[in-house]
């Protein structure tokens, strides 16, 4: 089966989907079961492994407007359920040959997961899941055979554990099917699976912000806490879901990967444009700038040196250094003048914002201390952002 035809066909066949049952709760012959909302996916997240294709619907907008693929590649499939970048497999969960679907379903390391929920949220929405604990092993919960054919995932948790971290991965709605599936095969499963005179899938219905905001953190989480995950993918994700940023860093509004070339530049700048993830608009028309790294996790610590000598690892340096060029940019007046006509976008006593790292490697007194030479950034966990977040709802 050709990648390419399969996503273009199942983009066609649920944007007609989505956009007829939006029609139909607009005029009334489809009703929530709550006299609120339904929530549409607003994200295609593909995955190509060596012997699958992926398919997973991610994002949560109150009205639909069309599905935005993101494209990524993985060695195994395994990787793709597996938070810990193990070398070891000791699945729970192994998937022969044939086609198989799990709904309401959760694959757990542990076997007490109370002290998880404040950390993920998602976890609280999971009391009516069938769930299996195996907490001996390490590695991905779930293995594919070679020769697996097709595996519908709806409402899958899995809650991983090593070297005492804990990950928790939630997906909505999966895809999962062999390489060697014929397209006429995958449309009629595609066509069987979203079927309008079946129960709806991919929609979340519930008139309630803060259950609204445990899925689309459970979904945020599952991307940052990929170890394969591109910081493009973690940004994009963002631009979909604003009020993620706007609630917490209390913006006006953001303007998302604006293009900016070097009209004046210092002689050391080779390059020939900016292009920063985010400008976030302040109470006061200016704008702060802010950058999207990974959670880097690899790394148990995002400093480095004793204490005297406390400094950040390269990967913040990074960081720190596009941000301090991006503030550079607006120290010409012809760059400023170009953003402005551009985007309408001042610049004066900038923020400069580094989201990186998450609660298992952020060390707040090392941080606070490797920033004694950049008190201009302000740096921020993932795992705080997602909090943050939650808070933000339920003080609404």
């Amino acid at each position: 089966m050709k990648l390419e035809k399969a996503i273009d066909f199942l983009k066609k066949h649920l944007k007609h989907y989505y956009s007829t049952i939006q029609r139909s709760k607009l005029n009334g012959s489809i009703k929530p079961h709550t006299p609120d909302v339904f929530l549409y996916p607003n994200i295609l997240l593909v995955t190509e492994t060596l012997n699958h294709f992926l398919f997973e619907l991610i994002g949560m907008a109150k009205s639909f407007s069309g599905l935005t693929d993101i494209r990524q590649k993985y060695k195994s499939t395994e990787e793709y359920f597996d938070q810990f970048d193990s070398t070891n497999s000791d699945p729970a969960l192994n998937i022969a040959k044939g086609n198989y679907y799990f709904e309401n379903f959760c694959l757990s390391r542990i076997t007490e997961y109370e002290i998880l929920k404040e950390r993920f949220p998602i976890l609280n929405r999971i009391e009516s899941s069938f769930r299996l604990n195996y907490p001996r092993g390490s590695g991905a919960l779930i293995k594919f055979e070679k020769d697996s054919g097709v595996c519908l995932f709806q409402n899958l948790i899995l809650i991983n554990y090593e070297d005492n971290i804990y990950r928790v991965k939630y997906m909505r709605n999966l895809f999962v099917v062999g390489k060697n599936l014929h397209l006429t095969n995958f449309k009629t499963l595609v066509e069987n699976e979203f079927n309008l005179s079946k129960p709806l899938k991919g929609i979340v219905n519930t008139s309630e912000s803060t259950l609204e905001g445990y899925h689309i953190i459970g979904q945020f989480q599952n991307l940052y806490l990929s170890p394969k995950i591109r910081e493009t993918t973690i940004a994009k994700f963002l631009d979909s879901h604003p009020e993620i940023i706007v609630n917490v860093l209390s913006a006006k509004s953001y303007i998302y990967e604006p293009l900016l070339e070097w009209i004046e530049k210092p002689v050391n700048i080779v390059e020939e444009s900016i292009n920063p993830d985010m400008f976030l608009e302040r109470d006061d028309g200016y704008y702060d700038i802010i950058d999207f790294k990974t959670a880097a996790l690899m790394r148990k610590n995002l400093t480095k040196g004793k204490t005297s000598r406390k400094r950040f690892i390269d990967y913040v340096y990074e960081g720190i250094a596009q941000l301090a060029n991006y503030r550079d940019y607006f120290n010409y007046p012809k760059n400023a003048q170009l953003a402005f006509k551009k985007y309408n976008v001042k610049i004066k006593d900038p923020k400069l914002i580094l989201i990186v790292g998450y609660s298992d490697n952020l060390k707040v007194k090392d941080i606070l201390l490797a920033k004694r030479g950049h008190r201009e950034v302000e740096i921020m966990d993932y795992d705080s952002l997602a909090q943050l977040f939650l808070h933000s709802l339920k003080l609404k």
